[in-house]
């Protein structure tokens, strides 16, 4: 499912995750695609397609040229990563503070408006935080492949090469799971400021990305007795909030009411729809219905041949037999020692799996991506970003890894 068309047009997958479709205060909404837009001047709109928990989300393929071009000249602009840098160092301050003041205070005794308010204040806190967690993300995803040619030309010994390439994409400072693996490196190049600055932004990348991950997580933690408080007037379980949006929950407070029905729905399939500048948002069957007038048709081939072409991640090569994963679980299941292990992205819920292969190779991903960073703090060759690989490999096919090339080579299919 690398490419779908829909409505006369076609979108490229970005990425897929396992995701609670409206996560409230977590989700792509306007202030979003606002933010995005203002802190890189180019349009963003995506098509988001959740089942049952699973999501994929597409991006407008004019979107993704010009993003690309855009990027490309970020490269030369060497304030551009540290207003981003100091934008967010400001923000994530700030949302902290914020979040810290709700620990003190008396939900029960607030009016719902109120309540409603807070909701309000930590989305808008957040809102840029998230673009620029997924800006810098596509930055990686879009460009990030034309860095290690760069470093090519400073020196023809592999290894060297290698070690520069695991410290100038390293996060810019540490995080919960992003670490600095190399402090000091005797042989490092000498990169002209326009390399080093390609190498700040992915690095710069690599650290917002993990570090609003946290920041996050942390936000779902600290607003627990606001959410504890929102469900008990609403008659619902905390965890049903994840399906509505901000506004809905507010009505909703107003209304003394909550839509059970419109919960159910959105459980079952959601689909997140930003064509211009409003979020159309639909679920159950008439999410369904506005899929099929909309031509939604996917766009995915088998690789007939017995190369697959990706982007290099992590260098080294690797030989084994292939474990395909759905997700974190069925890794968990399936991973044997030695094999190659095969996704759609990875998370930290993967690590035990990724330790266990002898390659790691996703279908979606930049080079700051979780899978490339942690493949280079283990040492594991990975190619990311490889087109239709879920569905041109199998269990058990045989292949060979050159992740120097960014290749996945077919060597025996499985019976």
């Amino acid at each position: 499912m690398s490419k779908i068309n829909f409505q006369g047009q076609e979108y490229r997958l970005f990425f897929s995750n396992q995701l609670p479709p409206l996560v409230a205060l977590n989700y792509a909404d306007e202030l979003f695609f606002k933010n995005f837009e203002r802190l890189c001047g180019a349009r963003y709109r995506i098509l988001s397609i959740i089942r049952q928990g699973w999501q994929h989300k597409y991006g407008l393929v004019v979107d993704i040229k010009e993003l690309t071009k855009v990027f490309a000249a970020k490269v030369s602009d060497t304030g551009w990563s540290e207003s981003i840098l100091d934008e967010y160092e400001s923000r994530a301050t700030a949302l902290r503070q914020d979040l810290e003041y709700l620990q003190h205070l008396n939900f029960v005794a607030m009016q719902d408006n109120e309540l409603a308010e807070h909701i309000k204040k930590v989305r808008i806190g957040s809102a840029a935080l998230d673009a620029m967690s997924n800006m810098l993300h596509l930055f990686s995803s879009l460009v990030g492949d034309g860095f290690l040619p760069l470093l090519q030309n400073y020196s023809d010994d592999s290894y060297v090469i290698n070690q520069n390439f695991i410290y100038y994409t390293q996060p810019l400072k540490e995080s919960r799971f992003a670490k600095l693996v190399l402090k000091d490196l005797d042989q490092a190049f000498d990169l002209n400021p326009s390399d080093l600055n390609f190498s700040r932004i992915l690095r710069l990348g690599a650290y917002i990305k993990d570090d609003v991950s946290v920041l996050l997580d942390s936000r779902g933690e600290l607003m627990t007795g606001l959410f504890d408080q929102i469900a008990a007037r609403l008659n619902v379980g905390k965890e049903d909030l994840q399906y509505l949006q901000i506004t809905e929950i507010e009505k909703m407070l107003i209304a003394h009411q909550a839509d059970p029905n419109l919960i159910s729905q959105r459980r079952k399939l959601t689909v997140l729809f930003y064509p211009e500048k409003q979020l159309v948002v639909r679920q159950g069957q008439n999410a369904e219905m506005f899929l099929n007038d909309g031509g939604y048709q996917e766009v995915t081939e088998r690789a007939t041949g017995d190369v697959l072409y990706g982007q290099p991640a992590s260098l080294g090569k690797a030989k084994g037999k292939v474990v395909v994963a759905e997700n974190s679980h069925d890794a968990f299941e399936k991973m044997i020692e030695g094999a190659i292990l095969v996704a759609p992205y990875t998370a930290v819920e993967y690590v035990p799996s990724m330790k266990k292969a002898a390659a790691i190779v996703t279908e979606t991903g930049g080079i700051t991506s979780h899978a490339a960073i942690v493949s280079r703090e283990l040492g594991k060759p990975c190619v990311i970003g490889v087109e239709n690989v879920m569905a041109s490999l199998h269990d058990g096919d045989e292949v060979e890894v050159d992740a120097d090339k960014g290749i996945v080579r077919i060597i025996k299919r499985a019976s």
